[in-house]
């Protein structure tokens, strides 16, 4: 399969899985802390705070964190793939991908510059738990670029799907 199309069936994964568990939430977590991911784009402080979830996605082999800036949970959105679901450190020769849509029609990804994309899962908690890592990358929609840096995420985990 086309790289291209990999990402394109990853991203869609993504997207069904926030879809799917809404607002996220469950039973399991007692963190006191907003679920988030936070990052820098080209050196400006972003919090993604609106539908913060993570899961398995069995069709891929893969884990997804994902959230919207507004809590309208439309665009934009960041979300990344790791594969498996354990904690370690991923990059995109491991399979991680690191998506940045700012509309419907125009997603960046590390794809798109190769090998880009560095992620550290630290938590894999059971299900309405938490995940957790690090991640910095660059992205692009191959005519701009944005480096993505001094990420952090802490997401609901909901089941696998």
């Amino acid at each position: 399969m086309p790289r291209a199309e990999e990402a394109m069936l990853r991203y869609l994964a993504g997207a069904a899985l926030v879809l799917a568990v809404g607002c996220g939430g469950g039973g399991g977590d007692d963190d006191e802390r907003d679920p988030s991911i936070t990052f820098e784009l080209d050196g400006v402080p972003c919090t993604y705070a609106h539908t913060p979830v993570g899961g398995y996605v069995v069709d891929f082999g893969a884990t997804v964190a994902a959230a919207y800036l507004n809590d309208l949970n439309e665009y934009p959105m960041i979300d990344m793939l790791v594969p498996g679901r354990t904690t370690g450190s991923f990059g995109d020769v491991d399979g991680a991908l690191l998506l940045w849509n700012d509309d419907l029609d125009n997603s960046h990804t590390s794809m798109d510059v190769g090998g880009s994309f560095t992620v550290q899962v630290t938590a894999y908690g059971p299900v309405g738990g938490r995940i957790e890592g690090t991640f910095d990358g660059v992205v692009s929609d191959g005519s701009h670029t944005h480096a993505i840096t001094n990420g952090a995420f802490s997401v609901i985990r909901a089941p696998d799907m």
